[in-house]
């Protein structure tokens, strides 16, 4: 997890990590173990809060200078497959294939109705730069996280053949069994603005 901070985080909030873990590290290690017999599967750094999140096999966690916590919906554990964040926001991506935000307060949100996505579709989720990228029923999605613009990619691809993807400036890269699509972001015909 500190190397994901040494990252993102400016050098003075870094060595405030690095003073946190000192104080819970009670061993001599030069790593702290913040859960163990677990698989995690997702970490994300959020600058706004100075929390770190973790998706592991058996729940979604946070941990910030107060400590770590476990986030639950509905009072069970949430099953995240992935999460992103991006200045003070959080994105998520259950294991069930829904898309979440995760506010400055850890409070969960379904993000799957304001992009009108149906329940248990999201595919992939990362961020370049400041865009948000996501995959749902043979469309990628794109939404600008400082204008909130949101284009549908239409592709013609199922969700299920697409390994990858990656994007640029001027064009999606999508990495199938086959190869690599490349994709033109502004082509107008593939497209609609939400």
């Amino acid at each position: 997890l500190f190397v994901i901070l040494k990252a993102h985080a400016h050098e003075n909030e870094f060595s405030n990590w690095i003073n946190f873990a000192n104080k819970l590290n009670k061993h001599s290690d030069i790593f702290y173990r913040l859960k163990e017999n677990i698989r995690a599967r997702s970490t994300a750094f959020n600058e706004k809060t100075q929390t770190i999140y973790y998706a592991t096999n058996i729940g979604l966690f946070a941990v910030d200078f107060d400590g770590e916590k476990e986030l639950k919906k509905n009072n069970k554990a949430f099953l995240v497959n992935n999460i992103v964040s991006y200045e003070d926001k959080t994105y998520a991506l259950s294991s069930k294939g829904n898309l979440y935000t995760i506010d400055t307060k850890n409070n969960i949100k379904s993000k799957n109705e304001d992009f009108n996505l149906a329940p248990f579709s999201v595919k992939g989720l990362k961020i370049f730069e400041n865009t948000l990228v996501f995959i749902s029923q043979n469309y990628i999605h794109t939404i600008d996280l400082k204008t909130n613009k949101h284009i549908v990619y239409d592709i013609n691809i199922s969700t299920y053949e697409i390994n990858d993807l990656y994007i640029d400036k001027n064009h999606l890269f999508i990495v199938t069994e086959e190869g690599i699509i490349q994709v033109p972001k502004e082509n107008e015909s593939n497209t609609k603005e939400i």
